[in-house]
């Protein structure tokens, strides 16, 4: 292709999107944990709560077994009473929790519910709490040393949904993790209390604050777990029967990097996964890499597809790896490049706000990728000037500022300024300065802050 070839003026794209209906696979479930030389505790829960290792519970009561991820789990319902020994089977100064759960309430009902209380004062305790919050407690009630703890507040949680948790605790870091990643952590600045009770707890503290949710695959270690082991706990449960890459394609400048969101179908409804998780590479890694994290790197200028596959199942996003500064030929091979993805690799080409208006209100905010990128005067309907449209998210009222900038940071335009309602949102940008000066081809940032919100993403014109 000649580099500085000169587009016409309107091109007729005449798109259609033809969806091809794959074969689904049946959900595929990785095996149940097995036991390794830092498991203390496995419980499987397939209609007892014998210790995959022959752990013998003292006391069972109030205990009844439902569908669980794997097979069945243990139902922990009002008046349950459930103790094991401690001795082999906890260890109070490091290890990790980790177990999947299903409650019978809301995240936002002001409720306590107890997963494991080991001790009393000065002992440890993980739970759902009063104020909402998924907590451990450990050196509990300050006594032997202070308190400390880690915490995440889950007031979005709905009864009958299931979600992985872990908690890992040592002398220097406590963390929680939930779904697999990361999401709390602590630095300890005193001992853990060595914990010297004959017994602990499943479901209740004492005769209250009963659990009343399914357990499966509870695994106490004597370790702290590392975030690949319980990224690969919660991936084990899931049966997955697609994957999505996006944004697609993807648009980097030469030294560029970004991750992409990576998202699943399963047997658990759409959930986004941790790129970890999954098993990346690269077309054409001269052009661009990806590494372990996903994590994609622009090269040098050109087209790769990146492939991520996890479980058996594969998503892939095109790769445009443009540099700077930008000539007309580069413009012109990213604008082709893109309509080639579309066209070509059957990437849907509707507004993300109509997919997100398919949902009742916004859970956080977002800033989605200005629709169509690039843009031209080929894809605005009078053909007069170009077009682009800006879509947003606003989770509660607040005020909004959607600005438009060069790449060397100069404020071109603003869009809009002002009090916005909680919702869906769309403005229009049609190439022109705040003077009504068209601007020149080249790519632009937009930027959208709405109260401590902030976020830039990056657009091309070409003219």
């Amino acid at each position: 292709m000649n580099r500085h070839a000169h587009l016409p003026n309107w091109i007729v794209i005449a798109l259609g999107v033809f969806f091809l209906a794959p074969t689904m696979p049946s959900p595929l479930f990785a095996q149940e944990h097995r036991p390794d030389r830092h498991t203390l505790l496995l419980l499987h829960c397939n209609g007892n709560l014998l210790g995959a290792q022959d752990e013998k519970p003292t006391q069972v009561q109030g205990v009844a077994f439902e569908a669980g991820i794997f097979k069945k789990g243990a139902y922990f319902a009002a008046g349950n009473q459930v103790y094991f020994p401690s001795a082999g089977n906890i260890n109070s100064i490091e290890g990790t929790l980790e177990f999947w759960i299903k409650p019978r309430w809301n995240g936002n009902d002001g409720q306590g519910y107890v997963v494991l209380r080991f001790g009393v004062g000065g002992g440890m305790y993980f739970a759902k709490d009063g104020a909402n919050n998924w907590r451990s407690i450990l050196n509990r009630f300050g006594v032997g040393n202070p308190e400390v703890g880690v915490a995440l507040n889950i007031s979005d949680w709905q009864a009958g949904q299931w979600h992985h948790a872990a908690f890992t605790w040592k002398s220097d870091l406590l963390k929680l993790y939930l779904d697999g990643r990361l999401r709390s952590e602590f630095q300890v600045p005193v001992p853990l209390n060595v914990v010297n009770e004959a017994a602990f707890q499943l479901g209740a503290d004492f005769s209250s604050f009963y659990l009343d949710a399914v357990i499966d695959e509870l695994r106490l270690s004597d370790i702290v777990r590392s975030a690949q082991e319980i990224q690969a706990s919660f991936v084990a449960g899931l049966g997955i029967s697609s994957l999505t890459l996006q944004p697609n394609p993807i648009v980097l400048f030469v030294t560029e990097e970004k991750t992409p969101t990576l998202t699943a179908e399963t047997n658990l409804g759409t959930l986004d996964i941790p790129p970890e998780s999954a098993k990346w590479r690269s077309s054409n890694p001269a052009v661009a890499r990806v590494d372990e994290n996903g994590r994609i790197a622009g090269i040098s200028r050109g087209r790769a597809k990146i492939i991520a596959s996890l479980k058996g199942v594969s998503a892939s996003a095109i790769v445009i790896v443009i540099p700077l500064p930008l000539s007309a030929g580069d413009l012109e091979v990213m604008y082709k490049d893109s309509l080639r993805v579309w066209w070509l690799e059957g990437v849907p080409r509707v507004e993300t706000a109509v997919k997100l208006q398919d949902k009742e209100n916004p859970a956080t905010y977002a800033l989605e990728q200005n629709y169509p990128n690039p843009f031209n005067r080929s894809t605005e309907r009078s053909r007069r000037s170009p077009e682009t449209a800006i879509s947003f998210a606003l989770p509660q009222a607040g005020h909004v500022a959607v600005k438009i900038f060069n790449v060397i940071g100069a404020e071109i335009r603003t869009l809009a300024e002002g009090q916005y309602q909680a919702g869906y949102h769309r403005v229009h940008w049609d190439g022109k300065d705040k003077n009504g000066n068209a601007v020149a081809s080249g790519v632009y940032l937009y930027q959208l802050q709405a109260g401590t919100f902030y976020e830039v993403k990056k657009m091309a014109l070409l003219r």
